[in-house]
């Protein structure tokens, strides 16, 4: 099963994110960021549904329908 804070580490990469932007979108520490990243902590579900839903919602705004 893929880590989530691989998916927000490469989901942050690809759309050009610091860490600071990606910590001020989710309402959480840059240090937070960079646990769940490294693989040091995961995210409580809160703070897990928070990351699906930005990963989901700005996907669906980079791949318009057809």
């Amino acid at each position: 099963m893929d880590r989530v804070g691989t998916r927000l580490k490469q989901f942050r990469l690809t759309h050009g994110w610091s860490k600071r932007r990606t910590a001020e979108e989710l309402g959480v520490s840059i240090p937070s960021i960079i646990r769940w990243e490294e693989g040091q902590s995961e995210p409580n579900d809160y703070n897990r549904f928070k990351i699906e839903r930005l990963i989901s919602a700005r996907t669906k705004e980079a791949d318009p329908v057809r």
